[in-house]
């Protein structure tokens, strides 16, 4: 059942966005509130505490609900709790966007700089945007299905809490990024060698083996280099919007293709 709750919140995360119900306000209070009767403790320990309340719980309710109504509530239940850990904004209508941006004055140029970090039209800003796609594809959709797929409901909702950590500042934040770099180390590794099967597979292999046993600092990168390695140097000639929308195709299908080689693995070995 894992696979299938796995397969349908991509379809819908790919086709719909639901960025707007993907509300975390409440987990930045949550944390401030329980991390401040933990503040003699070590950073890690005050991360501990935030998250094992939401393990227990998460597990609680799975187990609860396994074998309700022949695992339909479980179904429900893993499918919403999985596209709630995706984001938090949806990779692809912000990429889409910032495609259009070049042509369409009615974008919000001040949202797309906020998701990606760069202004368009910038010298720089299509590699830096590049970047940005090829990461967030890895830290918005297949690293929480990797560890959702591995973990269960556990995986994901551990992935994006920490992912909202590491933005709140202070020493538990800097200790929420350690874990995420640990925990993206793997994903980012296979994502970018399956880019290759997406294309131009001989130009980024030989770019994934130079980094492919790389620090975990180098997990971002990894990920630019061989997303930009699945395109000819030909396809520079194209304009700014299209090489975005080519970027897109390319994740489309190398999302497809690693879900399906991590659930195969998955099933070898487990």
């Amino acid at each position: 059942m894992i696979f299938v709750v796995m397969c349908v919140a991509l379809v819908v995360e790919r086709f719909f966005d639901w960025s707007h119900v993907r509300r975390w306000g409440w987990f930045t209070g949550y944390q401030k509130w329980l991390s401040g009767y933990f503040t003699s403790k070590s950073d890690y320990v005050a991360l501990v505490v935030v998250l094992l309340p939401l393990i227990l719980g998460v597990l609680m309710l799975d187990l609860v609900l396994r074998g309700a109504f022949y695992g339909l509530l479980r179904f429900v239940f893993e499918s919403l709790l999985l596209l709630y850990c995706l984001g938090p904004q949806n990779l692809w209508a912000n990429s889409i966007a910032c495609a259009n941006a070049e042509s369409d004055q009615s974008v919000d140029q001040n949202e797309l700089t906020a998701t990606f970090g760069v202004v368009m039209g910038t010298e720089g800003a299509c590699q830096k945007l590049s970047k940005g796609i090829f990461v967030g594809a890895n830290d918005r959709v297949f690293a929480p299905l990797f560890w959702f797929l591995f973990l269960g409901p556990v995986g994901a909702v551990c992935y994006r809490s920490l992912s909202h950590i590491r933005e709140s500042g202070g020493g538990v934040a800097q200790r929420a990024q350690v874990v995420i770099d640990v925990l993206n180390w793997l994903p980012a590794r296979l994502l970018a060698l399956v880019f290759g099967l997406g294309n131009h597979f001989t130009a980024v292999f030989h770019c994934w083996r130079k980094q492919v046993v790389a620090g975990l600092q180098f997990n971002e990168q990894i990920l630019a280099d061989c997303g930009a390695a699945a395109f000819p140097v030909a396809n520079d000639i194209a304009g700014g919007g299209l090489k975005i929308k080519q970027k897109i195709n390319l994740l489309d299908r190398s999302l497809v293709i690693a879900v399906l080689l991590v659930a195969i693995i998955r099933f070898l070995v487990i």
